[in-house]
């Protein structure tokens, strides 16, 4: 049984129980059909991911390849490849803090611009070492405000 099975079927059984039958307890009623909600608002997220996959980038000698498994593949010529390498400090809601945040844009052969985001504890290095491998500075350009964002990959 699936995901998509269990967030559907499954609370078919408690709605039915208190629908149905003679007496049946109001609250299955209401345990369904919060299970129900709770399925029809998760699944499009599940099945999003599903259909897109995990982004995936390769390195190579001349170029990278950027892709999405079950999803878009690029090729990417380091030469060709308009990239660019920044970080900024962006302000936690609510307070007074700011985090660093460090992105790697990527323009797409389509026109498009991707960014790869640094923001798991080892990821910052990972995007110095592939914006290196494109020619750029392994220490990011400095923003002074947080920029438009561009959409994740």
């Amino acid at each position: 049984m699936n995901g998509a099975v269990a967030l559907f079927i499954l609370p078919c059984l408690p709605i039915a129980t208190g629908l149905f039958l003679p007496k049946g307890p109001w609250w299955l009623f209401a345990v369904g059909a919060i299970f129900l909600c709770a399925g029809l608002v998760l699944f499009p997220l599940a099945w999003r991911r599903r259909q897109a996959g995990p982004a995936l980038i390769h390195l190579f000698g001349n170029g990278a390849v950027l892709e999405r498994t079950k999803g878009e593949i690029f090729a990417l010529p380091y030469a060709e490849t308009p990239v660019d390498h920044v970080r900024w400090r962006e302000a936690i809601e609510g307070g007074e803090h700011k985090q660093l945040r460090q992105h790697l844009w990527i323009t797409l052969p389509d026109s498009r611009t991707v960014m790869l985001d640094g923001r798991g504890k080892a990821e910052p290095q990972d995007l110095s070492f592939i914006a290196e491998r494109w020619g750029l500075s392994p220490e990011p350009r400095l923003l002074e405000e947080a920029p438009k964002a561009h959409p994740l990959w």
